[in-house]
């Protein structure tokens, strides 16, 4: 084991959208565990959707786009993410929003509220 007998912190950290909830194997709901294992050892993190998180009523189409640009009804602030959170485009202030560069896959929009849709890319 690579880390054995040496001590380990191990945080949860939680995609946009979902929270940490508990330690499956240990119960422990604390996104940080602290580990000084001298036997191999598994942690997995549980992770629940975040229900605080509530939908815009923001208009965005095309969705799913094919066409390289999604547009809104009025101008907002806004920020691009993948699935695991990575943010992909950066915040910027607009009207039409160039997808252009992204992959195929399915992204979250964030506004400056907090707020978030799903955006499907379709190539």
């Amino acid at each position: 084991m690579y880390f054995n007998r040496v001590p380990v912190t191990i945080t949860a950290q939680a995609a946009y959208g979902y929270k940490f909830d508990h330690w499956k194997e240990t119960g422990i709901t604390d996104a940080t565990i602290f580990v000084d294992s001298a036997n191999d050892t598994m942690f997995t993190a549980v992770f629940k959707k975040d229900e605080s998180i509530v939908s815009t009523g923001v208009i965005m189409y095309p969705n799913p786009s094919s066409v390289g640009l999604v547009s809104f009804e009025k101008l907002h602030r806004v920020s691009v993410f993948n699935a695991v959170g990575q943010k992909v485009l950066p915040e910027q202030t607009v009207r039409e929003l160039n997808i252009s560069n992204l992959s195929a896959g399915v992204y979250f929009v964030r506004f400056e509220t907090g707020d978030e849709k799903r955006l499907v890319i379709v190539k």
